[in-house]
């Protein structure tokens, strides 16, 4: 019977790849912005969310606690919610929210209720037997796996669907309790010894001492008796399971995550980090900032460019020195901005229009009509041109 009876997440192999993600996403820093089009402009607005997440969006925990936790709910529950404790205010732009803290939550019962006006409810059931029911706009509520129930993740009924997930479990949990068992029956007899005469006893003895010893080195596997003379080996047939079999079954098991052997061992490459990030990292970044925006903003402010955005420098999937690269590539020629090339590597916006720009690099255009006028001249390459006559 497997260690972790029915629930998946306390597989060792599915917890290992569940807090690998949860690690990673510990990382990322969380700012509050408004974004600007025509040209595009990211100005990092300092208010109670980007204060809040700077080091604790409450009481009790760090940021990298906040996302771990969070993210560890949306792997194992296929539903994360956070509360939202905030007070309404009025500014000259009408009704805002001040947030005073974010509290990521772990109910045992969710239930969604509607009010006469089609106004939508949250009551949640705790462990200690209280529920709460609050406005749905409390909440920050991030799914997963989401499609067959229109409210919450998972399956039709809003749980986590680990069926399928249980039998591979168990399967490797039974396939990995037969590697000590083998190793076991390598260490125990490989045969008797059966003796044709009386020893002395002193010789015995010393026999025996010197027979322990050696079993006790793992230098041999054969069992001493009071008499000396005739071995009898024993045949063991130790099954033990294939590496590739169990590769396979890992690998199985901790696909559903979008989580490698690789980035569980820490020997990746970029290509697998790169695909390890868009799999599992990237995802979660987007439907974080999408439902708090839509949460903790006014449509009238998100019209106006504000919303929260994530900077991951520190889980960049690409190199460093590739990041560098096309920074060092695409900024000489004007297609990316000083601001652009920050968020490139990972770091905020300045809040900085434009960037250099290489004076070697021209519109084609330009450079037609510049070596036009130079031919018609008739000036060499290293000539310059003679300027044009002010007209009277």
């Amino acid at each position: 019977m497997a260690t972790f009876g029915d629930d998946l997440y306390r597989s060792d192999t599915v917890r290992q790849a569940v807090r690998a993600i949860a690690e990673e996403c510990g990382k990322i820093t969380l700012k509050s912005v408004i974004e600007q089009e025509n040209p595009h402009k990211i100005t990092v607005v300092k208010d109670d969310i980007t204060q809040l997440f700077s080091c604790r969006p409450n009481p009790y925990q760090s940021t990298a606690d906040f996302f771990e936790q969070v993210v560890y709910q949306w792997l194992v529950r296929d539903n994360a919610f956070i509360y939202r404790k905030y007070e309404t205010r009025r500014s000259r732009s009408g009704l805002i929210s001040v947030h005073k803290a974010f509290y990521p939550l772990n109910p045992t019962r969710v239930e969604f209720q509607m009010d006469g006006r089609g106004g939508l409810y949250l009551k949640l059931g705790f462990l200690a037997g209280e529920s709460f029911t609050l406005p749905y706009s409390s909440f920050i509520h991030l799914r997963r796996e989401y499609g067959p129930n229109p409210l919450l993740g998972g399956d039709a009924f809003g749980q986590v669907d680990t069926r399928e997930g249980l039998k591979t479990a168990q399967t490797l949990d039974r396939a990995q309790q037969l590697i000590p068992k083998a190793l076991e029956a390598g260490l125990s007899m490989n045969g008797v010894f059966v003796a044709r005469n009386v020893a002395e006893a002193d010789k015995l003895k010393k026999e025996r001492d010197r027979f322990e010893k050696s079993l006790e080195s793992s230098a041999s596997g054969i069992a001493a008796i009071d008499l000396a003379g005739e071995f009898i080996p024993i045949t063991k047939n130790a099954k033990v399971i294939d590496k590739e079999v169990l590769e396979y079954l890992e690998n199985k098991l901790i696909k559903g995550l979008g989580v490698s052997p690789a980035i569980l061992s820490g020997d990746f490459t970029e290509t697998q980090s790169s695909a390890f990030y868009q799999k599992c990292i990237e995802t979660f970044i987007v439907k974080f900032e999408q439902a708090m925006t839509g949460v903790c903003y006014t449509p009238r402010e998100r019209a106006q460019g504000r919303k929260v955005k994530i900077y991951d420098r520190q889980i960049q999937h690409m190199s460093l020195e590739t990041r560098l690269k096309i920074a060092e590539i695409y900024m000489p020629t004007g297609y990316i901005g000083e601001d652009e090339a920050r968020e490139l590597i990972g770091m905020e916006p300045r809040g900085v229009q434009g960037g250099v720009q290489s004076l070697n690099y021209v519109e084609r255009q330009v450079a037609t009509q510049y070596q036009m006028r130079r031919a018609g001249q008739g000036k060499a390459p290293d000539e310059p041109l003679t300027p044009k006559k002010e007209e009277e």
